[in-house]
């Protein structure tokens, strides 16, 4: 059975008030609870107390007049859809307020329990729409500064590889002159500990400028363990300045599985960045791959992430399913956000599980079909 779709009624008159009050008793199909307030004040009190799916608002209160009743109500409670209930008179206001931000008005007098319905159902539809819409159009922004970081990125490495490769090069003589001419072994120790850090900085730009590559990939054979171990690399640095113990668990006895080596890449990037974001003063990260038996019956093989933050709201983990549910902003990390995750997976045929911890921290579960 599904919830109550509960009303509030914001009117100080008492006739208008057993008037929709009687319209809303007549509705059968849809279960209703309605509340009701006098005034702006006694309007706020309520919303301290208990949200609602939808505020049915006369615009002239007590405490308040015209526009400004619907400016106060639109600028301190825009996530509750709103219906402007006006005078014949009024309807160019109301117009007006459906221009800025209301998502449906009635005319008193002019209306039964029917019509009152469409108008509560319509209005708490067109605010979904308009809140998934708004979302929507941010993650087209974030996907469109991605780009633009990709394209940086792109430039930076080639612009840094070729001057490391002439370093890399002169080092290698160096190196090789000072074996044949027995040089010191402090003189051969410190070449080796430069030719190990420009072949690391090489290879951490290699790695970016993969990572970066716009060209559409077709899927084929990667090994999972060397995909993330490419993320790691990435982000070791961001890591070490927070303080954050990273944790390899990973195993390489696990047969390659079939990918888009760079969407899966994203998508992982993204679960670690967010990981981190939230581990504020330090922390684990810990990597794993294991068996694990998906929600289908079928084998899979998962790539388990596990931090010690402060985990996820019960009420977000309940909604996670939503593709545009996030906790927070942090998820929106290099413009791809958790409904992106969920998107890659979904072309990979992988499952995305988020879970709290006992022990503390957030676990997610990243599992593909087993090959």
């Amino acid at each position: 059975m599904s919830s109550p779709i509960r009303v509030l009624l914001v009117e100080d008159d008492i006739v208008q008030r057993k008037v929709v009050q009687k319209s809303l008793e007549g509705v059968q199909r849809v279960d209703l609870e309605v509340y009701f307030a006098e005034s702006l004040a006694a309007l706020n009190d309520h919303l301290k107390k208990q949200t609602v799916d939808v505020i049915l608002l006369d615009l002239g209160l007590p405490d308040s007049q015209g526009y400004a009743t619907f400016e106060t109500v639109v600028a301190q409670h825009k996530d509750i859809p709103l219906v402007i209930m006006t005078a014949t008179d009024d309807e160019e206001l109301a117009l007006d307020s459906l221009r800025k931000g209301a998502q449906d008005y009635i005319v008193k007098g002019a209306f039964d329990h029917a019509l009152l319905l469409r108008v509560i159902l319509y209005a708490i539809e067109r605010k979904r729409g308009e809140e998934e819409l708004r979302k929507a159009r941010e993650q087209v922004v974030q996907a469109n500064k991605f780009e633009s970081i990709a394209r940086l990125a792109r430039g930076v490495a080639h612009e840094v590889l070729n001057p490391l490769a002439i370093i890399k090069l002169g080092v290698s003589l160096l190196f090789d002159k000072a074996k044949k001419t027995d040089g010191s072994n402090d003189e051969q120790a410190s070449l080796e500990l430069m030719k190990d850090a420009i072949e690391r900085a090489d290879a951490v730009i290699k790695g970016l400028l993969a990572f970066s590559d716009p060209q559409t990939e077709t899927k084929a054979s990667y090994s999972l363990k060397t995909i993330v171990e490419d993320v790691i690399l990435l982000l070791q640095h961001e890591c070490e300045q927070r303080k954050i113990d990273v944790k390899n668990e990973l195993v390489a006895d696990f047969a390659p599985i079939q990918m888009q080596r760079q969407k899966v890449q994203q998508a992982i990037l993204s679960v670690l960045n967010n990981a981190i974001d939230v581990m504020d003063n330090g922390g684990d990260l810990t990597l794993r791959m294991e068996k694990q038996q998906r929600t289908d019956g079928k084998p899979g093989l998962a790539l388990i992430i596990e931090d010690t933050g402060p985990g996820m709201p019960e009420a977000v983990l309940q909604q996670i399913a939503d593709p545009f549910v996030t906790e927070k902003k942090k998820w929106e990390s290099l413009g791809l956000g958790l409904s992106v995750v969920k998107t890659v997976m979904s072309e990979h045929e992988a499952e995305l599980k988020f879970e709290n911890r006992a022990e503390g921290g957030l676990r997610v579960s990243m599992i593909f079909p087993e090959p």
